[in-house]
């Protein structure tokens, strides 16, 4: 993985092109990416949004876990 890093920038050094699609793509990216608010300015409504989401995520890692420790017992 370094490796393929180093190249990627050895490239981008030699190329003037790339070099500009690549800013260009870190740009994009950085304002696509979620902006990450403190806990106390987000709006309860949020609050709750997410403490609902965490708790489906969990749900279903316990249920997908579950799952596979009851397969693997019949196998």
């Amino acid at each position: 993985m370094i490796f393929s890093s180093l190249c990627l920038q050895y490239y981008l050094e030699r190329n003037l092109e790339a070099r500009e699609r690549e800013l260009a793509r870190q740009e994009e990216l950085e304002e696509k990416a979620p902006k990450v608010k403190a806990k106390s300015k987000m709006s309860k409504a949020v609050k709750i949004a997410r403490k609902k989401q965490k708790m489906q995520a969990f749900h279903q890692s316990k249920q997908k876990s579950k799952s596979l420790k009851n397969a693997k017992r019949w196998k």
